[in-house]
């Protein structure tokens, strides 16, 4: 009986020594179990926290790249619960298509209990505009031709204004030739290339077409009297901001001269050597410089004497006569000179009339000289003043 009870009390403590390892395998298995997952939970969520970092360097070091942020004020934001999230503040430069400050979201979302994590990023991926280009080293003239080349990212479309004549392709990277003829040249245009995405502002950019100036320069009429000729210079430009003449017209000709316009001149003495006048016209723009020159041809005439007197021609002393005036009238004359007084005058004007007193003491022939442009010259027939002195013992001017 004795031993009876003893196999039921070694079989009881058996079945209590199964449940209680059963109860620890359990508990042990659970816990197990529990850092085997909260392993994987942690794994998961390094794995987003770096790939979404990743993300973030990457978007951060394309905007520099393209110039849109000048600087980086802070990083924020938690890693280890999800829906976490990192603030990035910028300032964009004023170029950017960004306002003057941004933020940046990057958004982690997993699942803390599966085997794969992966992030998203919530913020705008605005478009940028790579690169906006005009294939021209140098200015081109009006009927050239210039290449505009684009390329952008994050862009769904792209416009570019002025419109480009039979395009109407939206390409996010591509060219266009301008071809300049004609009926159409080529003007100095700026062009405005604008990327739009699905977020965002749009991405703007410019080029501008640089063309050489053109001039037509004409005078009329061709030829001119080179004492009271003038002749009316005309011309007409495109591409120019400003326009010259030399040498600098006068009369009615206002400065600065307008890019388009006409002017009279009155050339004005020229040194005997020269056969013409030659006025040159330069054009000044953005695409460089251009020069017309056009030559006046100058007539020279030969200087005329129409008409040399004097009066009186006949002096008396004895009725106290002593001067005679000498007139005279000259056509195409630079000077005129009288002898034998030694008499010099410089003529500013085609047509010249002019006289002077002499006080001759015996008779006198006197002559007057006119000469023009290259030495021509032309001389009158003396004219005579006959002086009739006192004779002795007769009656003479008592106001001598």
């Amino acid at each position: 009986m004795k031993m009876s009870n003893k196999k039921g009390i070694a079989l009881l403590i058996v079945v209590a020594a199964v449940i209680v390892l059963t109860i620890l395998s359990s508990v042990m298995l659970s816990v197990l179990s529990n850092q085997t997952r909260s392993i994987e939970h942690n794994i998961a969520r390094t794995k987003a926290k770096y790939a979404t970092e990743a993300a973030m360097v990457r978007s951060l070091d394309r905007l520099r790249r393209t110039d849109s942020v000048s600087s980086v004020h802070s990083v924020s934001g938690s890693h280890d619960n999800p829906g976490a999230y990192f603030n990035v503040d910028i300032t964009s430069t004023p170029s950017s298509s960004f306002p003057s400050t941004s933020q940046l979201d990057f958004t982690l979302d997993y699942d803390p209990f599966s085997d794969l994590s992966s992030f998203k990023r919530d913020d705008f991926e605005p478009p940028i505009i790579d690169s906006f280009t005009i294939d021209q080293s140098m200015p081109v003239d009006s009927q050239g031709i210039v290449t505009l080349r684009w390329k952008t990212t994050n862009a769904t479309s792209v416009t570019i204004s002025p419109s480009l004549q039979g395009w109407d392709s939206n390409e996010l990277e591509g060219f266009y030739n301008i071809y300049g003829s004609p009926s159409y040249p080529l003007v100095p245009n700026i062009y405005t290339l604008t990327a739009t995405g699905e977020t965002g502002n749009p991405a703007i950019a410019t080029v501008q077409v640089i063309v050489k100036p053109t001039a037509t320069f004409s005078a009329k009429p061709l030829t001119i009297s080179t004492y009271n000729g003038t002749s009316t210079l005309s011309w007409t430009t495109t591409n120019a901001d400003s326009v010259s003449i030399v040498p600098s017209p006068s009369n009615d000709c206002n400065t600065p001269l307008n890019v388009n316009g006409s002017c009279t001149i009155d050339p004005p003495p020229r040194p005997l050597s020269e056969a013409t006048y030659t006025y040159t016209l330069t054009a000044t723009g953005k695409g460089g410089s251009v020069e017309k020159s056009i030559d006046i041809e100058v007539d020279v005439p030969e200087p005329t004497i129409h008409s040399f007197s004097a009066n009186p021609t006949t002096l008396t002393e004895a009725n106290c006569e002593f001067t005679s005036t000498l007139s005279w009238n000259v056509d195409n004359a630079l000077s005129i000179d009288i002898s034998p007084i030694n008499t010099h005058i410089i003529v500013n004007q085609s047509r010249y009339s002019g006289d002077c007193v002499v006080e001759p003491r015996s008779t006198t022939n006197y002559i007057l000289k006119a000469t023009g442009y290259e030495g021509k010259a032309s001389k009158s027939s003396p004219v005579k003043v006959e002086f009739h002195a006192c004779i002795p013992d007769k009656p003479c001017c008592i106001k001598r």
